[in-house]
């Protein structure tokens, strides 16, 4: 796999936030080789390699793939809008239902993206990689179990790869 690009997804996936409290989500590398060949013809462990992360908190429960589909409901449900004044009043009581995700402040109904990326200088394989997060704070959603593996693990799907939400 070519992780060479300055920003190389190694998995994004979003999370439900879910209960106040205090949450991580990280990425475990368990196993990364080289594709370089060393004289007994065995991948060797990658040792020049750059893992980092990016959280982002997304305000309510909107799946950032779906205000194209909104408007056409919307207009047709006019008197119903009452849940599109509740966001707005949400964030002015910051103090009921807070969380802490990777150090950024959230709400029980947002959603959290998490981003790992890796950046290689040679080609790698034999990633086995793992997301892990803070249970009961967290869990992830449906738009994550609900996505193709192309957008989960971009790079890795390009080749034999398997992902597993379990």
């Amino acid at each position: 796999y070519d992780f060479s690009a300055k920003e190389s997804i190694l998995v994004t996936v979003r999370f439900d936030v879910i209960k106040e409290g205090t949450a991580s989500i990280g990425t475990s590398m368990t196993q990364i080789l080289s594709m370089e060949l060393d004289s007994s013809n065995k991948n060797q462990p990658l040792k020049d390699y750059t893992l980092t992360d990016e959280t982002k908190v997304i305000k309510g429960t909107t799946d950032p793939t779906e205000p194209t589909e909104a408007p056409t409901v919307a207009p047709t449900e006019a008197p119903t809008e009452k849940p599109t004044q509740k966001p707005t009043e949400q964030p002015t009581t910051p103090s009921s239902g807070d969380a802490v995700i990777n150090g950024q402040k959230a709400n029980i109904g947002d959603q959290v993206t998490y981003t790992a990326y890796l950046k290689a200088n040679e080609l790698v394989a034999g990633v086995n990689a793992h997301v892990i997060y803070t249970g009961g704070v967290l869990k992830l959603s449906q738009a994550t179990l609900d996505s193709k593996k192309a957008q989960v693990i971009p790079v890795l799907a390009t080749g034999s790869s398997v992902l597993n939400f379990d």
